[in-house]
């Protein structure tokens, strides 16, 4: 006869502790359970990383703060040295967009000190820049940007309104195809962090701060539009409606998409052109001048421009398998933490050995 065994393992005490991560990936730290059920859109994160909702409008003031302090500073550096011997004629264009680029650094310390939570939470719900999105919507944008680049050009031709006519007594200025790549390939550092630190600032940080007060996105993204709008400063009717159309826009865009990458995108699509034309004529065009001075012509281009875009990176945004549009509410289980919790479990069957089950024994006839 066999005796019976005196004890037989339970699933539950053999089963293996999982090797990887078994929930997804929660790169802004959202807390397991917060102010609001389930998980959390793009414009309601700085409620659930932020709770005491002082630091979000400290912080935006403080981000205006910053981008007072660096235009001030590219100010004072162009009155100092007015001609950068590398630049030469590019120099006012440099110091212009150097000055925006500098407050990026500026607004990710304000969030990481001020708000007390990760700078990534501001660029998109991943925590981060999503590369293969970011690419997907430079397909669009430039293709799109350079049709209403083109169609402007063209209507303002035939209603005999452009600004730009070059005459004997003011030349070009062109200075030749070596300076002009090494100045393009200089200044085009400093424009990706100023359309970086824009959609940061305003459809980031800004938003975001609105946002935590709204459960609707609208406000949030018609309050940014505003600040938006009046960053560019004064200009003529149809340039300001143009650039509040931009501001509505890419903030809806940002928020159906859950990142700031599909306004990095069109800026860069629209602002790069604008650069090449620029270093080419550097005597002709003001570099200082922006979308708020836009005649009608510019400004039903550009805005049919950036409706289109919307309309088509916001189609893409819902069938593409790129994107995550909600944090996730459970935190994720790294690789450490289940070392440290295999760790774990073996320390305790090491003290305890009679709580662990016993291999079953066959007894001798």
């Amino acid at each position: 006869m066999h005796n019976q065994p005196s004890s037989l393992p339970t699933p539950a005490a053999t089963a293996p502790h999982p090797a990887g991560p078994t929930n997804p990936p929660n790169s802004i730290g959202l807390p397991a359970t917060g102010m609001a059920d389930g998980p959390v859109v793009f414009h309601r994160v700085s409620r659930e990383l932020t709770p005491r909702w002082w630091r979000s409008v400290a912080a935006v003031l403080v981000a205006f703060l910053g981008v007072l302090v660096s235009l001030t500073a590219a100010a004072v550096a162009m009155h100092v040295q007015p001609r950068l011997p590398l630049l030469g004629d590019y120099t006012l264009m440099a110091y212009s967009i150097a000055g925006v680029a500098v407050a990026l650094p500026i607004a990710m310390l304000t969030v990481k000190t001020i708000e007390r939570r990760p700078a990534g939470s501001v660029l998109s719900i991943a925590g981060r820049i999503r590369r293969r999105w970011l690419a997907v919507c430079l397909v669009v944008a430039v293709p799109t940007a350079l049709a209403g680049m083109i169609s402007g050009f063209v209507i303002e031709v035939l209603t005999h309104t452009s600004d730009v006519e070059p005459t004997p007594a003011q030349p070009s200025g062109w200075p030749g195809v070596g300076p002009y790549l090494t100045t393009v390939a200089v200044v085009a550092v400093f424009l990706v962090g100023q359309v970086t630190a824009e959609e940061y600032i305003s459809r980031g940080v800004i938003l975001q701060a609105i946002g935590r007060f709204f459960r609707s996105p609208w406000p949030a993204i018609g309050g940014q539009a505003v600040v938006f709008a009046a960053l560019h400063g004064p200009g003529t009717v149809w340039g300001v409606l143009l650039v509040l159309t931009m501001g509505v826009a890419l903030g809806w865009l940002t928020v159906v998409t859950g990142g700031i990458e599909a306004g990095i995108a069109f800026h860069l699509a629209v602002n790069f052109p604008l650069l090449l034309l620029t270093a080419a004529m550097p005597r002709l065009a003001d570099p200082t001048a922006n979308a708020a001075g836009a005649g009608w012509q510019t400004a039903a281009t550009q805005g049919l421009t950036v409706a289109v875009y919307a309309t088509i990176v916001g189609l893409l945004a819902t069938k593409t398998p790129l994107l995550r549009l909600l944090a996730p509410r459970t935190p994720a289980v790294t690789a450490h933490q289940t070392a440290s919790t295999t760790a774990a479990h073996h320390h305790d069957a090491q003290r305890h050995p009679s709580d662990q089950p016993q291999t079953p024994t066959r007894s001798t006839p």
